[in-house]
């Protein structure tokens, strides 16, 4: 067993006004543990539970979590969680899911830097985009997912990131797209660079958008209540403007412990133009975007 080592599974459910996001993981340091943490577009609340360590069962092929009565696969999700505070019940279904390609020499999202074994932090998608069919009710509200949409990825190591943004977003006017944008300071061989990683799914064919593959920042404005970022990756420019509403707060890894607090909005609002070789190629606004934007701007 690893010492100072964490994993978690963020679980993304929206429909066009409501948005609840489940993270189910555990950390194996010196305190093991077993987590789900939940928040809510609905109340601005977030809720953590923890579990010994013993009741935490996670299988790799097929993918399948389990912790008490709460189950986590890659079809669907079912909760079964009554304390103090919370009252969580039902499952959803996954339909249609729209996973990253697997070459061997990507191995996902972080391609050639998740061979190297001293990274704080790797991330992972699951499913860009896939259909949602069921209801969740918490602490008696009802949360009526059918035909909404949904987004898993993955992330484990030690820590998150000092200082880092991530956007997401699957709610543009188009059906048919989605958006990831994850931009962090990375400690690198007693150093740090600022790593880039984007994904873009359009009809079910996703682009990546990497500092491997030769994405840089361009522009990078950071207001109290808005950010606005410029990714260039050859010919292409990604043009990202973010409105942060009110968020809720979060626990999050440190050194293997969910010891730090971040805050993650999940309810704001996002513009995406993207051009090619100086043509306007999409034009889009989109709702329930999770955003987290930690650390400060002289950092990234």
């Amino acid at each position: 067993m690893k010492e100072k080592y964490f994993e978690g599974w963020y679980f993304k459910c929206a429909t066009a006004d409501q948005t609840l996001a489940v993270i189910v993981g555990s950390t194996q340091g010196i305190e093991p543990v077993a987590f789900i943490q939940v928040l809510s577009s609905k109340d601005l609340k977030s809720y953590y539970i923890s579990y010994d360590i013993e009741s935490y069962f996670y299988r790799t092929e097929p993918f399948h979590i389990q912790i008490e009565e709460n189950i986590f696969t890659s079809t669907y999700m079912k909760l079964h969680i009554k304390e103090e505070n919370l009252i969580l019940e039902g499952k959803i279904e996954f339909k249609s899911l729209t996973p990253l390609s697997r070459k061997l020499w990507k191995r996902g999202l972080m391609g050639p830097f998740a061979y190297l074994p001293f990274m704080e932090c790797y991330h992972d998608i699951v499913s860009m985009q896939h259909t949602l069919q069921g209801e969740i009710h918490l602490n008696h509200t009802l949360y009526d997912f059918n035909r909404g949409k949904g987004y898993i990825e993955r992330d484990w190591g030690t820590s998150f990131p000092s200082s880092y943004i991530w956007i997401q977003c699957n709610h543009f006017r188009r059906e048919d797209l989605s958006f990831m944008l994850a931009i962090a300071k990375i400690p690198f061989l007693g150093m740090s660079f600022t790593g880039v990683l984007c994904t873009l799914s359009i009809k079910g064919k996703t682009r990546i958008f990497t500092t491997y593959t030769g994405a840089s920042i361009q522009f990078f404005k950071d207001e109290p209540e808005s950010l606005l970022i410029t990714i260039r990756q050859g010919k292409e420019l990604i043009h990202v403007k973010v409105d942060k509403k009110e968020g809720s707060v979060l626990k999050a890894p440190n050194k293997g412990a969910m010891l730090r607090e971040i805050d993650e909005a999940l309810g704001s609002t996002m513009e995406l133009n993207i051009f090619y070789d100086h043509q306007l190629r999409v034009c889009e606004k989109g709702i329930n975007v999770g955003f987290e934007r930690v650390g400060k701007l002289e950092e990234l």
